[in-house]
């Protein structure tokens, strides 16, 4: 079980207090905002929008190398 996740239903992200899903994780979480700044910069530096679209979907394959970057470094890889 995710560790800041609290007791309620729908699960809460205790960090910032609003319905946690997989993309407030990868794209909105204040927790992972520092490990989140590579992954970004990428998309923006291939004029790609960072969205669950761009890192989930198979059109850009690149990105899912930075994905599991960012999955790896918060430690996110291992509640998925």
């Amino acid at each position: 079980m995710i560790p800041y996740i609290a007791n309620t239903f729908p699960p809460q992200c205790s960090t910032c207090n609003v319905t946690l899903s997989v993309k407030h994780m990868l794209l909105h979480c204040v927790r992972y905002h520092e490990e989140r700044r590579p992954l970004a910069a990428y998309c923006q530096s291939h004029r790609l929008p960072l969205t669950h679209t761009t890192l989930l979907g198979d059109e850009h394959p690149d990105v899912v190398d930075r994905l599991m970057i960012y999955l790896t470094e918060t430690s996110l890889i291992r509640e998925l």
